[in-house]
């Protein structure tokens, strides 16, 4: 769970009855508190408070605030991607009232855990294709599901490292209750039009038989 925020999808997994063991992993120590509190709900559940990328070194992590609240789903350490995001999500009598706080983070490579996931979420606010670059020796070991969120700007590079890996990707189709092939050209206009967030299932192509029948 890379990007764990508050725990909000630990929560959520184990919610639908998922027993999978859970390691949630976010650069933000504000966080700290949420994981904890996550900890005593539910089992089989620990966390790390770093951040991830395709190499070890230090990053700023930039966390808008409107007001006094802080809008720490947003935190990046890609203030650019921040600033669209706001522009996407909010009107400019809300951004007038927002400023940021940054932080140093440590950021590392995830292959250093030696991890062997059966599904990996990746929600890092622009910075999911350094995230699978850190990941490419687990990737290629453990053939996980992949989630991912449909990012125009950043799509590119991800779909490529998907492909290198020989991955498919699909989304949930919740009206049919079943997945189907990923279009971009849909979940660009869902992205453009309705600000919807379209979450991309990726699948190494020898277990596409886990899914759904398209």
């Amino acid at each position: 769970d890379i990007g764990a925020n508050n725990g909000m999808s630990a929560l959520g997994f184990r919610k639908i009855g998922i027993k999978y063991n859970i390691l949630s992993i976010d650069a933000n120590p504000i966080h700290i508190k949420s994981l904890e509190n996550v900890k005593k709900q539910i089992n089989n559940f620990e966390f790390k408070i770093i951040g991830a990328s395709d190499s070890t070194s230090k990053l700023r992590l930039y966390m808008p605030f409107y007001k006094k609240i802080p809008l720490h789903g947003l935190a990046s350490a890609d203030k650019n991607y921040v600033d669209t995001a706001l522009k996407r999500d909010f009107s400019e009598y809300y951004r007038k009232n927002i400023t940021y706080k940054s932080y140093e983070i440590d950021v590392i490579p995830l292959d250093k855990l030696d991890l062997s996931p059966d599904i990996i979420k990746v929600d890092v606010e622009g910075l999911d294709g350094k995230v699978l670059r850190g990941l490419k020796k687990t990737i290629t070991k453990n053939k996980p599901v992949i989630l991912v969120e449909f990012t125009p700007s950043i799509f590119s590079e991800i779909n490529e490292l998907l492909i290198n890996q020989k991955y498919d990707c699909f989304v949930f189709d919740i009206t049919k209750d079943k997945f189907k092939n990923f279009e971009y050209a849909d979940a660009l206009k869902n992205y453009n039009e309705k600000s919807l967030q379209v979450n991309i299932f990726c699948l190494p192509k020898k277990n596409e038989f886990k899914i759904p029948k398209i």
